[in-house]
């Protein structure tokens, strides 16, 4: 489907409008009645400490979740439970196939075969999105677990930071969602100059629903339980495991090439995904020898920035089934990373990443289409 792009640029700022009337009131109350009065920092840097996390924690962890998303998926398919929110017809999950874009005589071609392509990628995505929900307390229930029972680590938070880190997170979103944003422009732009195709988002094709619960639950998934298990794994685990380790962001940017090379969108996605991984591992070296990465956290003894920067490229590469989006999302993966480095948690991590998320949750429900 073409994009008119001069017409989602409207659309979108009108979304990032929207929320921001809302997150900037909301943000202010926080500072004004909470941080303030309780001398809770906003843009003062955390001491950066080595992580408890080792590197078969962060492996077993991601493997864990993945396996507690799948059984949440298997169990809500075999009961049914999704027919009785949906209707009698919505499909059981075994019975969901996505045709494979490579084989082109065992789907057909045309309209047909992209709406069968569409419809069979949204239900997953539904399905993806319940069993999210319902595997996310899970792992971070067995991540406290690990850090605490095995490693012996206590748990280094603090209430009274939280206010000021979700008043630092605002203020992040509101500065880097203008520049996210006009990179994902551009690269739909480019994407559309060099004849290449633009991905729909399977969110897009799904929608927020027409009722309100529907309404209610694809704005929790997509604006709460998606950012903080994305926050946890991408910038609790992968930053703070990263940072401490001589090789640690190559080894995210080796696993960011994996992610990018997974089946799902065709080889010529692959491809894609791949080179751009490519890039950002070349940008990596260069970010590394000219000493950028000190001089983003020049207090840090750790590997602070080089971190952020292959976390960044793994969370964009996790995106990769869906071009150009991993374009901009490394992009906000950056922001993400300055944020969970400056303020020691990912509590602010989660409000602008959660912010960022509502913009596009308002542009579907304004009747915005990708």
């Amino acid at each position: 489907m073409p994009y008119d792009v001069l017409t989602q640029v409207r659309d979108m700022a009108a979304a990032a409008g929207l929320v921001a009337a809302c997150a900037a009131p909301a943000t202010a109350a926080v500072w004004a009645l909470v941080a303030r009065p309780l001398g809770s920092p906003v843009f003062v840097a955390r001491p950066r400490i080595p992580a408890a996390w080792s590197f078969f924690d962060v492996l077993f962890l991601f493997v864990l979740y993945t396996a507690f998303v799948a059984l949440a998926v298997a169990a809500i398919s075999a009961t049914g439970a999704l027919r009785h929110v949906y209707g009698p017809d919505f499909p059981a999950v075994g019975d969901v196939r996505v045709p494979d874009p490579d084989s082109a005589g065992a789907v057909g071609s045309g309209a047909g075969s992209e709406a069968i392509q569409s419809r069979a990628r949204s239900v997953r995505q539904l399905y993806g999105m319940w069993g999210t929900t319902a595997a996310v307390p899970l792992l971070l229930l067995a991540g406290l677990g690990i850090h605490t029972l095995i490693r012996g680590e206590p748990v280094r938070w603090s209430p009274r930071n939280v206010p000021g880190n979700v008043v630092f997170g605002a203020v992040v979103w509101a500065v880097a969602t203008p520049v996210v944003y006009a990179v994902h422009f551009a690269a739909i732009a480019l994407v559309n100059a060099t004849g290449g195709a633009v991905d729909e988002h399977p969110l897009a094709l799904l929608g927020p629903g027409a009722d309100l619960f529907d309404q209610l639950f694809f704005a929790f998934a997509v604006c709460v339980m998606t950012p903080l298990v994305e926050e946890f794994l991408f910038r609790g685990l992968l930053v703070r495991w990263a940072e401490g380790e001589r090789y640690g962001s190559w080894v995210l940017m080796a696993g960011a090439m994996g992610l990018a090379a997974l089946p799902g969108g065709g080889r010529e996605q692959m491809l894609t995904a791949t080179g751009f991984v490519a890039v950002l591992a070349v940008g990596l070296a260069a970010f590394q020898w000219s000493g950028a990465d000190r001089r983003w956290f020049p207090l840090s003894a750790l590997n602070t920035g080089a971190a952020v920067y292959a976390s960044a490229a793994a969370f964009a590469a996790a995106h990769s089934g869906v071009w150009p989006s991993p374009v901009p999302l490394f992009v906000l993966g950056l922001a993400l990373g300055v944020v969970a480095a400056r303020t020691g948690g990912i509590s602010g991590c989660v409000v602008a990443h959660g912010l960022f998320n509502a913009v596009s949750f308002v542009y579907l429900l304004r009747g915005g289409v990708a």
